[in-house]
């Protein structure tokens, strides 16, 4: 996949604007009476404030403008995440204070789950605690969850995952995760691997077909539709265009490489049943704010 130069930024004005400009002595008044500022205007004042933030930033969070592909599986949590982890059999047998009650799914909601207090011993939520990266948090990670919700946005993760923010009926969110369903992903003996298959491909068939890859343009390391960038500067090269996939869908050869993708989609209601995951917190699109919970992996979809 080629890789978009990011052309040089333009010095960036003085912080405080210059004296003796006589619009520069009171506020406007009227937000009607202010046009749209020509497009060069526009991309300078862009560029300033993005050369403004990077030097705030430490040398080793330069701008990456490689476009990030799907090559391997993830690493933390990954036996939780796809369902081939120790605990495993437990799951769904909701065993509570020692007590094994009916075997079953959970109904629940957005909004219920998000209230959930993480556990002590997974704070703070934005690190790792490695003496859960291959056992699960009981009893959230333990149940499974049904509920209803409206997808709003699709994303395909560097680890292969379709990641999908989930909205409720109040409007919070929260994520919903689906693996890509064969080898190196996920072990061919996983006890999810055909319900993990039927989730793939419903998204596929509902929320990735429709998508084209050539309607996308490259924005820092992934690919955004392209009324998520409003000039040029950020614009795939054409040898890159050339090499796009004909379609997002998961590939059947095993030996294509996808890039990666995020886009809104059009809000579509369903009915999804998945396990309950507590994610470490970093600042990904839709994630629940306080305790990180999630449904990863889906297991089922239902559309409304």
């Amino acid at each position: 996949m080629g890789i978009s130069p990011v052309p040089p930024l333009p010095t960036p004005p003085p912080a405080l604007p210059p004296s003796g400009i006589d619009d520069l002595k009171a506020p406007f008044g009227d937000v009607n009476t202010l046009a749209t500022v020509p497009t060069a205007v526009a991309v300078a004042v862009k560029a300033a404030c993005a050369a403004e933030g990077q030097q705030a930033m430490p040398a080793d969070q330069d701008m990456v403008v490689g476009l990030k592909m799907v090559t391997k599986p993830g690493v933390e949590r990954w036996s939780i995440k796809t369902g081939t982890d120790r605990d495993v059999a437990l799951v769904g047998k909701n065993v509570i204070g020692g007590k094994k009650l009916a075997t079953g799914i959970v109904e629940t909601t957005i909004e219920e789950l998000n209230l959930i207090g993480r556990p002590a011993d997974m704070r703070p939520p934005t690190i790792l605690f490695p003496s859960y990266q291959e056992r699960r948090r009981g009893p959230v990670e333990f149940t499974v969850w049904r509920i209803e919700c409206d997808v709003i946005g699709v994303k395909l993760e560097k680890d292969g995952d379709y990641h999908l923010v989930l909205q409720g009926a109040s409007s919070k969110m929260m994520v919903g995760e689906v693996p890509t369903p064969r080898p190196p992903f996920i072990d061919e003996a996983a006890p999810w691997l055909q319900n993990i298959k039927d989730v793939r491909q419903a998204v596929d068939d509902k929320l990735i077909a429709p998508l084209s890859p050539h309607d996308f343009v490259q924005l820092n390391d992934t690919l955004v539709p392209r009324d998520a960038v409003s000039d040029d500067q950020f614009l795939l090269q054409p040898m890159a265009l050339e090499r796009l996939p004909v379609s997002f869908r998961t590939p059947l050869d095993e030996a294509l490489e996808m890039p990666t993708f995020e886009a809104k989609v059009k809000q579509t209601a369903a009915r999804i049943t998945g396990v309950g995951f507590f994610d470490r917190i970093h600042g990904a699109t839709g994630t629940s704010p306080l305790n990180g919970i999630e449904l990863h992996p889906i297991l089922k979809i239902e559309w409304l």
